[in-house]
């Protein structure tokens, strides 16, 4: 009776070794490397097959391929001596090239993802559950590095993001026109390394040099502006009747997110049906975009006022482009043009930009108003914080401006500092 066994070239290897089938029959014995290997503590003997364990997870696919050619080995000896002849063993392993030829251009060929598709399918994958501006984020650094490699004219794979990539690329985004601030290329950076960290942990990318120290881009502390209280009346005093209704807009969103310290994507989510009163004082719960936390704001009459203008709802907010670009001509309007000198990271390094205040003025110039005045106003930092979402006290103190003048007077308005009777 024909029979077909599997034997291991080096049965006491100690580690991988080659499988081979063996072919007794008709006083016959063909011999055939199978080309497949395995480590001899996955090979059971007896069965002459790969052991079932969690340790070699391919056994099923591994044995199914022995068990063919085990078939395909005795269906074409039964064929040939059904057709009146023993086949030679040269025969049998011209057969079975054939058979391991054909089954390999079967198999699906496994494609390899280069450096930018694998960045486009992980922004594919993460539309759904990451917000607009991260996914923004993702989209403008894959197009900052296409530019790159088009610029550079090099060929930009995994295998050559490396230190001397990072020091180029930098160059790259702090050079002209780009000229990127510090912490708009730390982002970059950031989001390059959180997708090779993932295309490493699903087997894309084996080159670690983005995991090195020196890959990487401190960011900086932002200087930056915020309205007090005067300029924020003069704000909300200015006629603005003769100026197209997009003016009027972002002038009253404005002043709501200065009032409520939310963010410019929530600005235009604030509702009269979401305003209660408790002991004659309003508030309003609202459920941030970027959190998903629920928060819930004393409204100032300011925003009582604004909400007045709009029976049914706000209206729809511009892009925010356009509404920094409106906001810098209101600013203006409101004759907030005192100089001001800002501390600003230009291509890598920090220049003094000295300029009229108005010119400064953008969508989150309303938070950090908000922020600001509260805090001057004597409102407990915690209960500020709840708003803002900042998680501990040393961020939130560096995320407000205020002057030491300004230090000085909120200081000096405590008891500490005042006479007792």
């Amino acid at each position: 009776m024909p029979n077909v066994t599997f034997f291991l070239k080096e049965p006491k290897a100690k580690g991988k070794t080659l499988i081979y089938l063996f072919f007794r029959y008709y006083k016959k014995t063909f011999k055939y490397s199978t080309g497949e290997q395995i480590d001899v503590k996955h090979w059971n003997a007896e069965k002459q097959r790969a052991r079932e364990n969690r340790s070699f997870n391919e056994y099923p696919e591994f044995n199914t391929y022995l068990d063919k050619l085990e078939t395909e080995t005795q269906n074409y000896y039964r064929k040939c001596f059904n057709d009146g002849f023993i086949p030679e063993t040269d025969d049998i392993r011209k057969y079975l090239d054939r058979f391991v030829t054909y089954r390999t251009q079967l198999e699906p060929k496994e494609k390899k993802i280069t450096f930018f598709e694998f960045f486009q399918i992980a922004i594919d994958e993460k539309i759904i559950r990451l917000k607009p501006n991260t996914i923004k984020a993702h989209k403008s650094t894959l197009k900052n590095l296409k530019v790159y490699a088009t610029e550079r004219h090099i060929n930009l794979d995994f295998e050559n993001i490396t230190i001397e990539f990072f020091y180029n690329f930098m160059e790259f985004m702090y050079s002209p026109p780009r000229e990127f601030s510090l912490n708009y290329a730390s982002k970059i950076i950031e989001v390059i390394k959180q997708n090779l960290s993932e295309a490493t942990e699903r087997g894309y990318n084996n080159n670690l040099a983005f995991r090195s120290r020196a890959f990487n881009i401190q960011s900086e502390k932002v200087d930056d502006i915020y309205l007090n209280e005067t300029e924020l009346k003069k704000i909300f005093n200015l006629d603005l009747s003769d100026k197209p209704k997009g003016y009027n807009t972002v002038r009253d969103l404005f002043l709501i997110g200065c009032y409520t310290g939310l963010r410019f994507s929530d600005w235009e989510k604030v509702r009269k049906d979401q305003i209660i009163y408790e002991n004659n004082q309003a508030f309003i719960s609202v459920t941030t975009e970027k959190t998903t936390t629920k928060i819930k704001i004393p409204l100032h009459y300011v925003v009582q006022d604004t909400l007045k203008k709009y029976p049914d709802k706000l209206p729809v907010s511009l892009s925010s482009q356009k509404t920094n670009e409106y906001l810098k001509e209101i600013g203006a309007l409101a004759c907030i043009d005192n100089l001001q000198i800002l501390s600003k990271s230009k291509a890598g390094k920090r220049v003094d930009v000295e300029q009229q205040k108005y010119k400064y003025i953008e969508t989150h110039t309303a938070r950090r108003s908000f922020a600001t005045n509260a805090y001057l106003s004597g409102v407990d930092t915690l209960l500020i914080m709840n708003i803002t979402g900042h998680t501990t006290e040393r961020e939130f103190l560096k995320y407000i401006k205020v002057s030491k003048d300004e230090k000085a007077a909120k200081m000096a308005q405590t008891d500490f500092f005042k006479r007792s009777n």
